[in-house]
């Protein structure tokens, strides 16, 4: 696709219609497109995302564009382009619309006690996240119990969060499967529903045959036909295959391959990657080891906490972010046992107890998970309270 065409049947990130049309005008980046093609860099504009029904969106100052930074604020002039479902060759995807950084929740699929996904408690709980001051959201990843979803369910979920998260703020969705091309067929999905970036969890049923190769072969391909930046997404907690540090060095040479999400708590591992590449973004996916990771050269954390304690885990970062280290290290300590509950000790049972605890709406597990028992919960309880009490008096 060429600037100066015509682009039509693109999708509306307000309205999902694809009847309109719209012009890409030449010598323009693609993140200065809108419909009348006069935005330029500092100029404020009031840009129509769909001229056929009138959606719109907000006043947009475009001077926080700046080079070789993002601005998500600024990549919304051309959030119909974005959303399109043509694949990162043709789109000619630029690398400055997708910034990955700071704290944002893994998503919980509250379900109730037939099993039956909550959209509603769903849509609650994003609400309640956007007044805390998170970065973005994760939905499909682990902790939203990805892999006991019916697809219809998954992209059901997706437009939830889509509908409810600002278009300022980053949406990424869980699109990893078994195969390439299940992978690839989900995230075309995702992204016509309006998702920023897709996060890939590595294929591993088939252990000893996922060498260096298969993994490059796969990733490429995704990064190839996605058409929204592609996360890695390291958890061999659950895979049992860790990724190796020269396989995310080499991936992280895709222009499409935006960033790693590293659940392993394996700090080397980060530190190989950041010392390696060139400003590729790593979020921690552990908070127990998050100080240490950002210390490493983690930008923030996918943490599992922030579903339960948002506000606890932003005072790690923003500690961290200002530079008062000492502070966020305290604040690990302070957070590390809750951390290491609703992953290590309880997991999915665990951080949906967590919620509960803290007002959420989060629902039980879906079989075959179970919730936790009576004493296990008090433990659990216990543990925040503490925490609570601690992070008050840091206050």
């Amino acid at each position: 696709m060429s600037r100066g065409a015509r682009v039509n049947g693109l999708k509306c990130l307000t309205c999902l219609c694809r009847e309109a049309a719209f012009e890409i005008s030449p010598g323009r980046q693609p993140w200065m497109f809108n419909v009348t093609g006069k935005t330029s860099r500092g100029a404020a504009t009031e840009a129509p995302i769909c001229p056929l029904r009138g959606c719109s969106v907000a006043n947009i100052e475009t001077q926080r564009l700046r080079a070789g930074l993002s601005s998500h604020a600024a990549s919304r002039l051309c959030a119909v382009y974005n959303r399109s479902s043509l694949t990162f060759f043709e789109r000619g995807w630029n690398k400055t619309l997708f910034e990955l950084k700071g704290i944002i929740p893994p998503m919980v699929t509250p379900f109730d006690e037939t099993g039956t996904v909550r959209y509603d408690a769903f849509e609650r709980n994003i609400e309640r996240y956007l007044k805390a001051g998170i970065e973005g959201y994760l939905v499909l990843g682990s902790n939203g119990e990805s892999v006991f979803l019916e697809h219809s369910e998954k992209l059901k979920l997706i437009e939830a969060t889509r509908k409810r998260v600002p278009p300022s703020m980053t949406l990424l969705a869980g699109t990893g499967v078994e195969s390439t091309r299940a992978t690839i067929e989900l995230t075309k999905q995702a992204a016509d529903r309006g998702v920023d970036a897709i996060l890939v969890k590595n294929p591993f049923y088939f252990k000893s045959q996922m060498t260096f190769d298969v993994y490059l072969s796969h990733y490429t391909a995704v990064a190839e036909a996605s058409p929204v930046p592609v996360v890695i997404y390291n958890v061999p907690v659950f895979t049992g295959v860790p990724l190796q540090s020269r396989l995310v060095i080499e991936l992280a040479k895709h222009p499409n391959i935006r960033g790693l999400k590293d659940s392993s708590g394996d700090v080397k591992l980060i530190s190989e990657v950041v010392w390696n590449t060139d400003k590729f973004p790593v979020l921690a996916g552990a908070a127990p080891t998050l100080f240490p990771a950002m210390a490493a050269g983690a930008r923030g954390g996918i943490v599992a906490i922030a579903c339960a304690a948002p506000k606890a885990a932003l005072l790690l970062y923003r500690a961290f972010a200002d530079g008062d280290y000492k502070r966020a290290g305290f604040i690990q300590r302070i957070i590390a046992p809750s951390a290491a509950a609703v992953t290590e000790r309880y997991g999915i049972a665990g951080l949906k107890a967590a919620m509960a605890l803290e007002g959420f709406e989060a629902g039980v597990p879906r079989r075959p998970l179970l919730p936790l028992k009576p004493p296990e919960r008090e433990d659990l309880e216990q543990i925040f309270r503490r925490m609570n009490s601690e992070l008050a008096e840091l206050s």
